[in-house]
C-alpha cells in the first residue's frame, strides 16, 4: 500500500472534523499558521489541501475573513464520476475486466465512468476523493482497507463487488446457494463420491476461501464423500496447474475405479483438465460429469458439464440502482447464480 501524501492526510483530518460535527456548516476553520503548528507541516501542503477541499465544495473562502465550512445541498451528493477499480492485468481476472467494461458502458449513460487498476487508484486517492465521485471495487482484498477508509472519511460512496466488509455497500454472489444446486445436479448424475479441485488459500484470493467453506458445508449437508486422494488443493493459480492437471487426471482416471464426478472450483482450468482426461480416453458426459464454478468457453458444447454462473444482468441492474441512489441507505445484496447445464444448449 502506497503511503498517503501529506496533502491527502491534511484533507482527511479536516474532513474528519466536518463529518464528526466538530466543524459545522458556516464554522470558520483554523488559520494556515494554526494548521502549520498543529500538524507540523509546510504552508504549501496546507494551501493545497484547502484549495482541493474548496474545489470539491467542502469549504469556501471569504475575502479577508478566512475559510469556512460549506453548506451541503441535496444536489451536491449526486454521483457524477464512477471509478471501477480492479486487478485487471491478472490473467485470472480477465473475465472480471470484460464484465467491468460492460458495466462501465451501462453506467456511462448516467455518469462518467472509468476502469482503473488498483495500483493507479491507490496513487490517485486524492483525485478520487472529490465530491461527486464514487468507487466500485472489484474483488477488493484486505490490503485496500486503508484506501477504502480514506475514501469513506471523504464521504465517497463505495460499492464492493464479491466482498462484504462491514460498513460498506456490497453485492456478492450467493455461492452457498449456487454450489448446493450444482452438487445436487452432480449427485443426481453420478452419485455422492466427488473429486474436489481448487487452489491453496491466499489473502490475494479471499473469495476462493469463502467458496471452499460453502462447498464443504454443502458437501456435508448433501452427504458427499471425498476420498483423501481425490482432494486437490495445494497448488497456485497460474504457475503450476498445467503440470499438476496431468497428475490430477492420472489419479482420477488411470486407476481400477475411475472417478465419475468432479467439482472444479476454478473454471479457467477446465480446458487443461478436459485435455488430460481425453489423453486417458475419458470424455465428459460418457465417463464422468464435471461441475465448474463460473463459466469458461471450454466448458460449453460439452455434454456432462454444468457451470455455476453469476447473473450478470441482475448484477448490472443493482449497480445502476446504486449509482442512481435508488437502493436506500445501504446496499447489502446477494445474487443467486444460475446453473448452466451445457447439454441443454447442444
Amino acid at each position: 500500500m502506497r503511503k498517503i501524501s501529506r496533502v491527502a492526510s491534511l484533507k482527511e483530518k479536516i474532513l474528519n472534523d466536518i463529518n464528526s460535527g466538530t466543524l459545522r456548516s458556516g464554522d470558520k476553520i483554523a488559520s494556515r499558521h494554526q494548521f502549520m503548528i498543529r500538524y507540523k507541516c509546510a504552508r504549501g501542503s496546507i494551501d493545497q489541501a484547502i484549495k482541493e477541499l474548496t474545489d470539491d465544495g467542502f469549504l469556501y473562502s471569504r475575502q479577508g475573513a478566512g475559510t469556512y465550512v460549506a453548506e451541503r445541498n441535496p444536489g451536491s451528493d449526486k454521483i457524477r464520476r464512477v471509478y471501477i477499480v480492479g486487478n485487471f492485468e491478472r490473467n485470472y481476472l480477465k473475465n472480471a475486466f470484460l464484465e467491468s467494461g460492460s458495466i462501465a458502458s451501462e453506467i456511462q449513460s448516467y455518469a462518467d465512468c472509468m476502469l482503473c487498476r488498483v495500483d493507479d487508484a491507490v496513487m490517485n486517492l486524492n483525485d478520487m476523493a472529490r465530491r461527486g465521485s464514487a468507487v466500485i471495487w472489484q474483488y477488493p482484498d484486505y490490503r485496500l482497507l486503508m484506501a477504502m477508509e480514506f475514501l469513506r472519511k471523504a464521504n465517497v460512496p463505495q460499492l464492493l463487488l464479491q466482498r462484504n466488509f462491514d460498513g460498506y455497500d456490497y453485492i456478492i454472489t450467493d455461492s452457498y446457494a449456487g454450489i448446493d444446486e450444482g452438487l445436487k445436479w452432480l449427485i443426481n448424475r453420478e452419485g455422492r463420491e466427488i473429486a474436489f479441485i481448487s487452489t491453496r488459500n491466499s489473502l490475494k484470493y479471499p473469495y476462493v476461501v469463502e467458496r471452499k467453506i460453502d462447498f464443504f458445508e454443502q458437501a456435508i449437508l448433501n452427504s458427499v464423500s471425498i476420498r483423501p486422494e481425490w482432494l486437490f488443493v495445494d497448488w497456485q493459480h497460474e504457475l503450476e496447474f498445467c503440470v499438476k492437471m496431468k497428475e490430477v487426471a492420472d489419479v482420477l482416471f488411470n486407476c481400477a475405479e475411475p472417478c465419475r464426478a468432479v467439482y472444479l472450483d476454478y473454471a479457467t482450468w477446465c480446458g487443461a483438465f478436459l485435455r488430460e482426461a481425453e489423453r486417458l480416453g475419458k470424455l465428459p458426459g460418457r465417463d464422468f460429469s464435471l461441475l465448474l464454478f463460473d463459466t469458461v468457453e471450454s466448458g460449453f458444447n460439452q455434454p456432462g458439464v454444468a457451470m455455476i454462473r453469476q447473473d450478470t444482468a441482475l448484477l448490472t441492474g443493482k449497480i445502476l440502482e446504486w449509482v442512481l441512489g435508488k437502493t436506500g441507505s445501504q446496499l447489502n445484496f446477494k445474487i443467486k447464480p444460475k446453473l448452466i447445464k451445457t447439454e441443454e444448449h447442444l
